[in-house]
């Protein structure tokens, strides 16, 4: 509307970019979106090669910064960027990247006591909403609860959204629920769970509102924090959508990279890589004449929470 087609491709591309490796980053090296911004200003100014892209990263401030490696933090970002969501949504500029940088944004906001940004940034990621279904209510439950700040923003946020769009396009609401039969003609991808026996969905979907509840329950008594809640419930969203996309799975990028913080040496550079190749294999071997399969939907969110559900039961053990 306001931009070239082709500049704006360039400038969703450069900010799909930018969230992607920001989001990896804050989860696997705790960067605030301050350091991380100041690194890539100057990683962009350097000369391409590694030692660069060392010498802009000693420049920034890392005080109090904990995992501020530069080998790591340059493994995280390409293990980001090859991660097979990742470049999906970026080749084909998809808009799953608008709610995930939203979800990264409001769960950063949130731990900086940003309480009111992080409902705005919610509402916004809100435009999608088969990707936060439960991470929406959950995170409501929880500040209504803890902190009543973040509720005011995320009503304010969406009204002004609901004002703005309705001003621009009043007719909006009606097109999208007449094009919605539409979408679901030309959308080949549903939820995973459709590719079971009816049996098993029903069991799976029950299985997945008892893990919603014993996480709710868990959080609101103080017991797991907000942003490991949120771990979980990504996958279990991904899953259990009555309609979602490969191009949403970008979302895992959020508990992968947080279960990377918990590596260290060549365990978590076997992860990273992990996250880099594996998903490509799998494309691989499940690709016909150079387009994805169906069979590509599942494995992604059902290994993530497998990661979750390994890492539960470890840190149970006793010492």
């Amino acid at each position: 509307m306001f931009l070239p087609f082709s500049l704006a491709q360039a400038a969703w591309m450069a900010a799909g970019f930018f969230v992607i490796i920001a989001t990896a980053l804050r989860q696997a090296q705790g960067w605030p979106p301050t350091v991380i911004g100041g690194w890539l200003l100057r990683a962009a100014r350097a000369e391409p090669g590694t030692q660069s892209l060392s010498n802009a990263f000693a420049a920034c401030s890392f005080e109090g910064v904990e995992g501020s490696r530069p080998a790591w933090a340059i493994a995280v970002i390409v293990s980001a960027l090859a991660f097979y969501p990742s470049v999906r949504d970026l080749a084909l500029a998809q808009f799953a990247l608008l709610p995930f940088a939203c979800i990264g944004g409001t769960l950063w906001a949130l731990e900086a006591r940003h309480d009111r940004l992080a409902g705005v940034t919610l509402a916004l990621a809100c435009a999608k909403p088969q990707m936060v279904f439960l991470i929406a209510p959950f995170t409501l439950l929880w500040a209504w609860r803890k902190r009543r700040a973040f509720v005011v923003g995320f009503l304010t946020g969406g009204a002004i959204l609901l004002f703005v769009s309705l001003a621009l396009w009043p007719a909006w609401v009606g097109e999208w629920l007449a094009r919605l039969d539409e979408y679901r003609r030309y959308v080949t991808q549903l939820a995973p769970l459709s590719l079971l026996p009816e049996p098993l969905v029903w069991l799976a979907a029950l299985t997945a509102v008892g893990g919603t509840a014993w996480l709710i329950r868990q959080t609101l008594r103080g017991a797991r924090d907000l942003a490991s809640a949120v771990n979980w419930l990504i996958p279990l969203t991904l899953l259990i959508a009555p309609s979602t996309s490969v191009s949403d799975q970008v979302l895992l990028l959020i508990p992968l990279m947080g279960f990377a913080a918990s590596l260290r040496n060549g365990r978590r550079a076997l992860f990273l890589l992990g996250v880099a190749v594996l998903p490509w294999g799998w494309f691989w071997l499940t690709q016909s004449n150079g387009h994805e399969g169906a069979a590509m939907i599942w494995p992604l969110p059902v290994a993530t929470l497998g990661i979750l559900i390994c890492q539960e039961a470890f840190s149970r053990k006793p010492s």
